[in-house]
């Protein structure tokens, strides 16, 4: 029996909901990040920071960094200033206050935990 397991992948797609119609509005066709799963966001502003993750396969180096215009629901990359100390990119970690901390690294043995504090 397997109580956390995995699932399918988000598509990525931004949705907001119009509070005086109720209709949800979803982001225009464009750019945005590979599918994923087990990334972090956090809001910043107006913006939705995405960072790491996993997909079907493994996330590029340029699809590591995004994020979602809360108002236009359009979706650009971000342009990280510090270099990673360690493991560029790690699923399940955590963004709080533009620090990822923590994360895990997948082998055929499972999921490890992997030693993670960078500052973006």
């Amino acid at each position: 029996v397997q109580i956390f397991s995995g699932g399918d992948v988000a598509d990525m797609n931004g949705f907001a909901l119009n509070l005086k119609t109720f209709v949800w509005q979803r982001s225009p066709p464009g750019r945005r990040p590979a599918p994923r799963m087990r990334f972090s966001a956090e809001r910043y502003g107006r913006h939705l920071l995405v960072y790491g993750g996993h997909g079907n396969g493994e996330i590029s180096a340029a699809q590591t960094y995004w994020k979602l215009n809360l108002l236009t629901l359009e979706w650009s990359t971000v342009e990280v200033v510090n270099r990673p100390h360690s493991h560029v990119t790690v699923p399940g970690n955590s963004l709080a206050g533009g620090v990822l901390m923590g994360g895990v690294s997948f082998s055929l043995l499972g999921a490890h935990a992997v030693p993670k504090l960078d500052f973006l």
